[in-house]
């Protein structure tokens, strides 16, 4: 009778010990080591996570890692989305689509795409920004155009393309000027081109694109209407959304920061979230880029009203932060995975009251995987087994 009494609390004990990191209150990711770091495995969403790398020349790959930190896959393309089909889209070659078996069905060349692709779950339609390389002309809606006519230009556009490869949809900055132009000017700053490095410039640099499911807001703001496009972009530190059959920005928020006309401030990874809420990515500004001392925040917004409702930011500088780059994803368990180029660039998971829960870190003097790392996602098993067992079988990836 005793040993049945003693097992109940031995097998307590047992469990205790296993969860005992799930019962310490840790809210900053480490930011240092290799591979996973940290994971609670009593917290954390199931699934594989989904890392997009690129790398000096531009190309890169999509990088599967198993909660434990095992490289279980590396697919074609530093971006990808993958399909309701099993297959995947991918920045290979352009844009290129592939099969569930990791056979390429077709390929857009010449498309300079950057930061996000995403599908239409109703059309099927695979959307993407790209750069237009082009050159400043003294006549562009910009108050520093004529100064910089000549310059080389990177100009964004979004297209869509249908499963079968034929361009349906595209949207150009270029023609597009007035709606950022209100943006600009309610933030009282001149429209501008934005300098990159060198002699280059760009418009807008917009670096996320979702396309609107139906949602809480939809009825109390037609800009929020299923099917239209939210996106994000650096230069002008602001959230969009376009009307999708007419091109029109019907919605914008501007960064709190940029409105106080304070330092530069990227935005990245903006996602409608099914309560209606808006999250971002806030870069640590361009003016402090010291690492020991810089921090990003992810925020959560009610987006009629425009105010915070949430947000995030580690507690020491230094443990996540990046000028650039990094994503934001709630998963279905309603904690926010969160990835940054600290430290060599970094993952973690956070529970809503900011309990880290999982890290895997790159580590910054020897990297396991060399390049940027743009975002990372969590992504069910079952949705990649097909690509993963293609990517193993042909050894070429």
């Amino acid at each position: 009778m005793r040993r049945l009494l003693v097992l109940p609390v031995v097998f307590a004990l047992a469990a205790l010990f296993y969860f005992r990191d799930s019962l310490t209150n840790r809210h900053d990711p480490r930011a240092e080591g290799q591979g996973v770091v940290f994971y609670d495995r009593f917290r954390t969403q199931p699934g594989y996570t989904v890392l997009e790398f690129t790398n000096t020349s531009g190309q890169g790959s999509c990088v599967v890692l198993a909660a434990g930190g095992e490289i279980l896959a590396r697919f074609p393309g530093a971006y990808c989305v993958f399909l309701d089909d099993g297959g995947m889209a991918s920045s290979f070659m352009g844009l290129s689509l592939w099969s569930k078996d990791l056979e390429r069905r077709w390929t857009v060349e010449r498309l300079n795409l950057h930061h996000d692709l995403a599908q239409d779950p109703d059309t099927g339609e695979i959307f993407a920004w790209f750069f237009e390389n082009l050159k400043v002309t003294a006549a562009m809606p910009f108050a520093n155009a004529r100064r910089l006519a000549g310059h080389p230009l990177r100009a964004d556009t979004l297209k869509s393309f249908t499963t079968d490869g034929k361009e349906k949809f595209k949207w150009a900055v270029l023609d597009n000027t007035e709606g950022l132009q209100t943006v600009y000017a309610l933030q009282r700053r001149p429209f501008e081109l934005e300098h990159v490095k060198d002699d280059l410039y760009q418009t807008s640099h917009f670096n996320s694109i979702q396309i609107l499911p139906a949602n809480p807001v939809a009825g109390r703001h037609p800009a929020f209407s299923k099917g239209n496009l939210l996106a994000a972009s650096t230069a002008c530190e602001c959230l969009i959304i376009l009307d999708r059959a007419g091109g029109k920005i019907r919605w914008h928020f501007t960064s709190p920061e940029a409105s106080a006309g304070g330092p530069r401030d990227h935005i990245h990874s903006a996602r409608l979230l099914a309560n209606g809420n808006i999250l971002y990515l806030r870069n640590s500004s361009q003016a402090d880029q010291r690492p020991a001392h810089s921090k990003s925040a992810v925020i959560e917004i009610e987006p009629l009203s425009q105010q915070p409702v949430w947000r995030y930011e580690a507690n020491e500088g230094g443990r996540f932060y990046g000028h650039y780059l990094g994503s934001a994803f709630r998963l279905e368990n309603g904690n926010t995975l969160i990835a940054h180029l600290g430290g060599g660039g970094g993952v973690f998971e956070i529970t809503r009251q900011g309990r880290l829960v999982w890290e895997w870190t790159n580590g910054a003097a020897q990297p396991l995987l060399p390049g940027n790392m743009y975002r990372a996602r969590r992504v069910p098993a079952t949705a990649l087994e097909s690509l993963i067992r293609a990517a193993r079988r042909s050894g070429e990836f």
